[in-house]
């Protein structure tokens, strides 16, 4: 349970941040309440909403993406289908979603 109250933790200090900071950046720019003990709390019960975790993330400097799993599916239409692998990804350097293709021989 307290997995994911560590996690935005950490990202809070990896952004360089503390609690009181970013308390202080969500109130002024989202209307949040200002009090550490209140977002604490819905870090603890784990009771951020999905909007909410979108306002936190941009008050780090973070982008939120929906970003598919590897999977292997068929690409193409009719007989001209062809089994492949497809990973997207985001690329560190420039965050453009950047897709591969890689065949994937038929056993």
């Amino acid at each position: 349970m307290n997995n994911t109250r560590n996690e935005i933790k950490a990202q809070i200090i990896r952004a360089g941040f503390t609690m009181q900071e970013v308390c202080d950046r969500l109130h002024d720019d989202y209307g949040w309440s200002d009090s550490v003990s209140n977002f604490s709390n819905k870090l603890r019960r784990e009771s951020l909403r999905f909007r909410e975790i979108v306002e936190l993330a941009d008050v780090l400097g973070y982008d939120i993406e929906w970003v598919p799993k590897e999977t292997n599916r068929f690409l193409g239409r009719g007989g001209a289908a062809e089994r492949t692998r497809v990973r997207v990804y985001a690329d560190a350097s420039d965050t453009k979603l950047a897709t591969t293709r890689q065949k994937r021989r038929d056993r």
